[in-house]
């Protein structure tokens, strides 16, 4: 029994270790890991990569995660069309279906589906990709899965306008095809950890005390902890956060109040930059940790565990969940976060913590502003760009403030949002519901093609997304060869040693694989060849065919009716 898709995640989508640890990076991982999981005994998934390295990462991460009686197959390239039927899905780490609906191009349009997912939205490649799938052939039993229903907003509106223009460019009135569709887009967040990374044995106040001995902080001192990037510019600016806090260290004059910092800080630039603003707020202990080097997991769990309250000012167009506010929650944390983008599906206001109000005050504008302008001419970078739209965006400072000097105040509140955090966390972020919520989509997806099979095609079916190459430059020979009814005749046998040349060797094993001899000794042998008698020894049409043409390119063998 087989897992009911094919996942591809190439080394930039999960390997934090030959790469910067990135949110999606981790989001990946947590996700490779669910997949696994939730295996039943005998069931198996397949995974794609590229390359023996990334195949040996991806093997790695699996250890452990499968359970007994199930089992993963890695393949180091990409899938065959074949394979992708034999599963029924192909999941992607990122919303470009546009991109990979070619994959689908000569066969049944629901021969399987398509799913992507998204993490950051504002970068231009990422809009420019959703952009362009109201003229993809793409259907309603594809999905772009949302973390958030920020994110899905954001997605749903990129295709809206351009479906807009598209009308008003031809000055057509039409209304979309519903018998086509369009991908999916439900909302399945991203999973946490599966078991407690920190000292499982002990109880929540037993960790909390053992992490404050091995960071050297007071036992009686109120610990907020940030959890993420330490980047101004493109996480969130930390001026909030830092005055807040020292206004409870003025109100409470006996009451000891540190920061964790718990994050990367990319160049010395940026850590000289935080060290400048940690010194106007004297009243503030502040405890970093990692800073120039990530830090582990090992001591990010030992920074949770040693907190009170957790607390993340998010102003950032970058973000979209919130995957740390999740490990939050399972590290059993009142959460005291920005009311932005994903953060707000995360805390239910005054429940399992509270929402600091935002204002935008750069939004509002119909049309592009200057740094619209600026970003898509190229003469603003994309680093330049989120950091210029994070200094619109304002948090409530007193509400802030208001909010910690609460949880200061009544420990019991404190223990009861911990509590609420924790339940919330396993009814819907952890791997189990998470993999459950997966498995829901591809069975719904799946019936929707199964219907439309039923129907024997019974619908419109779009182009493929760009014209075959074969229909755009068939112009430029002098004439073509049919391939029907045509024998190939052995005319040079000793040509056949251009097929080893280094000139040759890798174009010509793309196309001929590990067969390369067999073709050479039945050629040698019957003096000619056929489509036929190519794919008798396991090609696809495509690839005889192909194979054919570089014997004739190469002198080898001459077409005969």
């Amino acid at each position: 029994m087989n897992f009911p898709a094919s996942l591809f995640y190439p080394s930039d989508a999960f390997d934090v270790d030959a790469n910067q640890v990135m949110g999606r990076r981790v989001a990946g991982r947590l996700l490779i890991k669910a997949f696994a999981s939730s295996l039943s005994p005998g069931e198996e998934i397949s995974f794609f990569t590229l390359g023996e390295p990334a195949s040996h990462a991806l093997r790695e991460l699996l250890k452990g995660a499968l359970p007994d009686g199930a089992s993963a197959r890695i393949f180091a390239t990409y899938p065959s069309f074949d394979q992708l039927v034999s599963s029924g899905a192909f999941c992607i780490p990122d919303p470009s279906l546009a991109h990979w609906s070619s994959l689908r191009a000569g066969g049944h349009h629901a021969s399987f589906s398509l799913i992507g997912v998204i993490h950051t939205i504002c970068s231009e490649g990422v809009l420019k990709s959703l952009a362009d799938i109201p003229l993809a052939p793409l259907y309603s039993w594809d999905a772009i899965v949302c973390t958030s229903k920020a994110g899905q907003s954001v997605v749903s509106r990129v295709i809206e306008h351009r479906i807009e223009a598209i009308k008003r460019r031809f000055s057509s009135h039409a209304h979309q095809d519903s018998s086509l569709g369009m991908p999916s887009l439900p909302i399945i967040p991203l999973p946490g950890p599966q078991c407690q990374p920190f000292h499982p044995e002990l109880t929540r106040d037993q960790r909390r005390i053992k992490a404050r001995q091995s960071l050297g902080i007071a036992i009686d001192d109120f610990v907020v902890v940030f959890v993420g990037r330490l980047s101004f510019h493109s996480k969130c600016h930390p001026l909030s956060l830092y005055r807040a806090l020292q206004r409870l260290a003025e109100s409470n004059p006996s009451q000891s109040i540190t920061l964790i910092e718990c994050g990367h800080q990319f160049n010395s630039h940026v850590a000289e930059a935080y060290e400048q603003l940690r010194s106007q707020f004297a009243n503030v202990n502040f405890y970093l940790v990692g800073g120039a080097n990530p830090a582990t997991e090992e001591e990010k769990w030992s920074c949770l565990a040693a907190a009170d309250v957790f607390s993340s000012p998010v102003d950032n167009l970058q973000e979209t969940f919130g995957l740390s506010v999740v490990e939050a929650m399972y590290a059993e944390l009142p959460l005291v976060i920005s009311d932005w983008s994903g953060y707000r599906d995360l805390v239910l206001d005054g429940v399992n913590g509270f929402l600091i109000p935002t204002y935008d005050l750069q939004a509002g504008h119909s049309g592009c502003d200057p740094i619209d302008i600026a970003y898509s001419s190229g003469k603003c970078n994309y680093d330049s760009m989120i950091g210029l739209r994070s200094l619109g965006v304002a948090l409530d400072h007193d509400a802030y403030a208001k909010s910690f000097q609460l949880l200061l105040d009544d420990p019991s509140l404190r223990l009861k949002m911990s509590k609420a955090g924790l339940e919330r966390y396993m009814l819907n972020y952890s791997v189990d519901a998470v993999a459950r919520a997966y498995r829901g989509l591809l069975s719904e997806l799946a019936q929707r093609r199964d219907e439309v099979l039923t129907r024997n095609s019974d619908i419109s079916y779009l182009p493929s997304y760009m014209p075959s190459h074969s229909e755009i430059f068939h112009h430029f020979p002098s004439a073509s060869i049919p391939f029907s009814d045509v024998v190939w005749t052995l005319v040079n046998p000793a040509a056949t040693s251009h097929l080893y040349d280094k000139m040759n060797q890798e174009l010509v094993s793309l196309i001929v694989g590990s067969g390369l001899h067999a073709l050479v000794n039945l050629l040698l042998s019957q003096r000619c060849l056929s489509v036929q008698s190519i794919m008798a020894l396991g090609y696809d049409e495509f690839r005889a065919r192909a194979t054919l043409a570089l014997l004739f390119k190469f002198g080898i063998v001459s077409p005969v009716k």
